[in-house]
């Protein structure tokens, strides 16, 4: 029973603080205190400990002994790896594994979806959209090492995603642009043409977070 609340307490403890590192609200640089961390949701050091382990593992956090935890930064050479890691996977298996792509409800319902909300000035309709574009793509692909590769490095994108649709409403209507033609290609069941405009959608995607990110330094 003790070994359960220990096992509830560091998932609790490591999905709080990793929602707030992805969402910004702990931002790129900043400390976390395992003591405060602690105190501020209510459980012993231990779990904390090892939930910040976890997120260093995750490429979320780097633990510095004796110095404190920090969020890692949202760099260009951090971008570079993210966007040239999803360039070479999430293309692959649209082309590889399309014929397993679930077309008729998954995609069919997406697209429904964004051809109602394009427009929309809502950042979050636009950050989900993505997310399940994405996801759709990576639950037809049977390779569980890709797939373990791409969850970490999706949790970098949702960081950038999250800075550059904050800056930059029109990138936000021109991606949901970029999906719905992926989508429209995807139902055709031509999957080397989408996996051609994924790769395309990515590429300026990864452009549009250079130019935040390089304003910003």
């Amino acid at each position: 029973m003790e070994k359960e609340r220990k096992t509830t307490a560091r998932e609790l403890v490591y999905t709080t603080i990793k929602k707030r590192i992805l969402s910004g609200e702990y931002e790129p640089g900043c400390v976390l205190n395992e003591v405060n961390l602690s105190n501020d949701l209510k459980v012993s050091r231990t779990p904390t400990r090892e939930a910040l382990r976890n997120l260093e593992h995750d490429m979320l956090v780097t633990i510095y002994p004796k110095h404190g935890t920090v969020v890692n930064p949202l760099n260009l050479d951090v971008v570079h790896d993210v966007f040239q890691t999803r360039s070479l996977l999430e293309p692959f298996i649209i082309q590889t594994y399309g014929a397993l792509i679930d077309r008729d409800r998954m995609v069919a319902a997406l697209k429904a979806q964004l051809e109602i909300q394009c427009n929309s000035s809502t950042p979050y309709f636009h950050y989900k959209a993505d997310e399940d574009l994405h996801q759709i793509i990576i639950q037809a692909n049977p390779n569980r090492y890709i797939t373990e590769t791409l969850q970490t490095v999706y949790d970098q994108n949702q960081r950038f995603r999250i800075l550059t649709g904050t800056k930059s409403k029109e990138r936000l209507i021109r991606s949901c642009e970029e999906h719905l033609d992926i989508l429209n290609t995807l139902l055709c069941g031509n999957f080397e043409t989408a996996a051609q405009k994924m790769k395309e959608h990515l590429t300026a995607s990864w452009q549009a977070t250079i130019q935040v990110i390089a304003s910003q330094s």
